[in-house]
């Protein structure tokens, strides 16, 4: 632990108010001491003392980090280190945002353990204060308050004191050394990568509704790989995903997306994504990947399996964000950690260009909309119907023409567009303002294919 900055040289001045006693009987050690008070640190992992502000020094660039994979060469704002962790651990907001994200995934006990341990370990420090400053003010013979003790009461204040500060404190601190570094390896290796990943999905998805110019990417950068062929390459492509990667189409088409990664990149993460892909289950990750004109970016990877009406897997989507045209600092990085987030679902469709009828949807949309209007199950089912019908039954008003026109104009050039919409939301069945990101999704040729729809909402940003 960090020791206060105060000097004590000396116990007591006077030796002849004292004879009994010499420096190594009766002295509280120097500050600068082993056996000195410790006051306003943190014991970390290693056992070592580890200030709750030591961590919050520049992240960029970082020495290669051993559990995160990094390269001090990459000159990137870190997420995964140990001393974004440290910081996370013993700043007051983002610790407790951390332990809600633990106990919404029923782990919250190991969060919930280690706030339990640094209040002990605080409470230790103030104890340990407390006799430092009793002596400087009322016991030492310098005292500006000192009280007049009989001799062998002195004597014996002096050697408690003197015991409880080498031995006693320290005895008490290492109590819970062992228990505290392995659930903070837990957590870190754990928790903690899945709490980060959350907290940049939910970020990212406000943004869609309030400001997507945060976020290069968000919201029209994305892809479709083929699982039925060698190697699940990509098969159509977005404009946001050619312009953030910086490849051309032909060179993207038809590749894996692993052309992205570089000797930088964490193998457990593509690891854990190549499982999951594996597995046909959705997955999140946060992937230090390069362009190609080789500068990095921290890339926040969807990945969702796409079935059929037969339930066979057609597709997987990919969507990518590119989090480093927001993620610039330190300060950055914590402040996203930190913010208050409820839950939100992935809500996108994805519509056959050439009859605008739904071929794909997430979970989501189901438990985001409400069918208004639909006077029957069949018109309230999502797949095989026509997009506008299926959002003229969740919308306060028809479609107009306008609103088609305006969409079907801009696929038709091969462009993005976004219009407003007030559509009936879960759970109130209110009407809300959302935000439709219409984006093309181009074959290797660049004709539009398919077309992915993707719904933000500003009242819930």
């Amino acid at each position: 632990m960090t020791t206060e900055n105060t000097s004590v040289t000396s116990y007591d001045d006077d030796e002849a108010r004292e004879p009994v006693l010499n420096n190594m009987q009766a002295d509280i050690p120097p500050a600068n001491s082993p056996m000195a008070p410790r006051f306003g640190g943190f014991v970390n992992k290693s056992g070592m003392a580890s200030s709750a502000n030591s961590a919050t020094d520049s992240m960029s660039p970082m020495p290669r980090d051993r559990m995160s994979g990094r390269s001090n060469s990459s000159r990137m704002p870190e997420f995964f280190g140990q001393s974004v962790f440290q910081t996370v651990l013993h700043n007051p907001t983002i610790s407790h945002q951390l332990l809600k994200f633990g106990q919404s995934r029923l782990c919250g006990e190991n969060m919930e353990f280690l706030a339990r341990v640094t209040r002990y370990t605080a409470l230790l420090e103030e104890a340990s204060k407390a006799i430092y400053e009793i002596h400087k003010d009322f016991i030492s013979t310098s005292a500006p308050a000192q009280i007049n003790l009989p001799e062998h009461l002195l004597v014996k204040v002096n050697s408690q004191m003197k015991t409880s500060l080498t031995t006693t404190v320290p005895m008490l601190e290492s109590v819970f050394v062992d228990a505290q570094a392995d659930i903070e390896r837990l957590v870190y290796t754990d928790i903690y990568p899945n709490f980060v990943r959350h907290q940049m999905s939910v970020s990212a998805a406000k943004a869609l509704g309030t400001d997507r110019s945060k976020y290069a990417g968000l919201g029209d950068c994305f892809v479709l790989t083929d699982p039925s062929k060698a190697d699940n390459p990509i098969m159509y492509a977005t404009d946001g995903f050619v312009k953030v990667s910086g490849y051309q189409r032909n060179e993207i088409i038809p590749r894996n997306c692993r052309f992205l990664q570089s000797k930088h990149t964490d193998r457990a993460a593509v690891r854990r994504l190549k499982a999951a892909i594996d597995k046909r289950e959705e997955s999140v990750e946060l992937l230090l990947n390069v362009k190609k004109n080789g500068e990095p970016f921290w890339n926040l990877l969807y990945v969702t399996p796409l079935y059929d009406a037969h339930g066979n897997l057609a597709f997987f989507l990919g969507g990518q964000i590119n989090c480093s045209t927001t993620i610039h600092s330190a300060s950055d990085v914590l402040k996203i950690l930190g913010a208050s987030h409820e839950p939100m679902e992935e809500a996108f469709i994805i519509i056959n260009y050439s009859s605008y009828l739904i071929s794909f949807i997430s979970p989501g949309i189901m438990d985001l909309l409400f069918p208004i209007k639909a006077k029957s199950a069949y018109q309230a089912q999502a797949i095989g119907s026509d997009v506008f019908k299926f959002l003229g039954n969740h919308g306060s008003g028809s479609i107009s023409w306008d609103f088609k026109s305006a969409v079907k104009s801009a696929l038709k050039m091969g462009q993005a567009i976004s219009l407003e919409m007030k559509l009936c939301a879960r759970p109130y069945m209110g009407f809300e303002r959302f935000l439709l990101h219409w984006t093309p999704l181009k074959d290797e040729v660049g004709a539009v294919t398919w077309v992915i729809l993707t719904l933000g909402n500003e009242q819930r940003a």
